[in-house]
């Protein structure tokens, strides 16, 4: 090949929220914007918190310490954040999410219907006893309540992790098992490539193997079985009760929001 397939039109490269942090930092191209990042991080680190607007209840007494540690670096120590508060900073009636699948449109959900939503599973988890550093893991196909559950997580301070229901029980159980969460969020079952598969027999599996887990949310689908004879199951309409605006628990800049696993056997935080 002798070049690339596209370029992007100046347009379109103007309108970019990159071009916007170059022009507000004073870089020509993004070779002296990756040589400044490069050479001088904490001017590059203080300049994009302050582009980007970030949400914090305290701000940070510097950028880093340690830097040169690898792991080991502290950043913006001092400060105290919610992930879930910046990613739900809007709260208007444009388009959050839309989900689509091979059967058609699903759910749509503005961004003031997923503060709404978030909030209303937040409460139920604190209900549950959820605490910061508490684990709550998702079994669940790629739909909006995969977002709705990790934001209720990580807004008060749990940390999320999840696979895929297309993993088999045995895989699902070597990861969520060495983290042992005390809720699951798990989808009834998913549509692929025209199949319709039921997850009833995995996640029945999964819970029995882990005792951890206190609450089963069940996502119901068109290709799962009920499993409301499953001990602590509840489903996910009913377990949202109430809408309510979210609250977010303030925490160090440091707090780990998810644990995620590779195809291998790494594990990163």
């Amino acid at each position: 090949m002798d070049g690339p397939i596209w370029t992007p039109s100046p347009e379109r490269v103007r309108a970019t929220r990159l071009k916007r942090f170059m022009e507000e930092v004073g870089k020509s191209d993004y070779a002296s914007l990756h040589r400044w990042s490069v050479e001088r991080p904490r001017e590059f680190w203080s300049a994009l918190w302050d582009f980007g607007e970030i949400i914090a209840h305290r701000d940070p007494e510097r950028v880093v310490d340690s830097f040169d540690r690898m792991p080991g670096a502290q950043w913006f120590p001092g400060s105290e954040l919610n992930f879930a508060e910046n990613l739900l900073r809007f709260d208007d009636d444009r388009p959050a999410l839309v989900a689509w699948s091979e059967e058609g449109p699903g759910r749509s959900l503005t961004y003031r219907q997923l503060r709404l939503e978030v909030g209303a599973l937040a409460g139920a988890l604190e209900r549950e006893g959820i605490q910061p550093g508490d684990r709550v893991a998702g079994f669940v196909a790629n739909a909006p309540e995969a977002v709705t559950s990790m934001l209720a997580a990580t807004s008060l301070g749990a940390v999320w992790s999840s696979c895929s229901p297309d993993f088999g029980a045995e895989g699902a159980i070597d990861r969520l098992g060495q983290i042992r969460p005390r809720i699951l969020f798990a989808s009834a079952g998913y549509t692929y490539a025209g199949k319709r598969y039921d997850c009833s027999e995995r996640l029945a599996a999964i819970c029995r193997s882990i005792d951890s887990i206190e609450r089963v949310v069940l996502i119901p689908s068109a290709a799962g079985s009920d499993m409301r004879e499953l001990r602590s199951v509840r489903l996910y309409a009913e377990y949202l009760g109430a809408e309510q605006p979210p609250s977010f628990k303030p925490l160090p800049f440091g707090h780990p929001a998810y644990i995620l696993y590779t195809s291998g056997t790494t594990q990163w935080h």
